[in-house]
């Protein structure tokens, strides 16, 4: 199936797929405490990724 043609119905039928719509694909966990090396380091990162992204978006 070229992609341009892909749907999630045409990939159902022809494929004879059966999707689970129900309850969590992953278990429920607790949440933890970042360390704080991970804190800092999450800190100083995501502002950069994020102008990055912008920056190449941009052109």
């Amino acid at each position: 199936m070229a992609y341009s043609n892909f749907t999630l119905r045409k990939a159902k039928e022809e494929l004879n797929l059966t999707f689970l719509e129900e309850g969590r694909f992953l278990p429920k966990t607790e949440p933890i405490t970042l360390s704080p090396y991970l804190a800092k380091f999450l800190a100083q990162s995501i502002p950069l990724a994020i102008a990055l992204v912008i920056e190449l978006g941009s052109r």
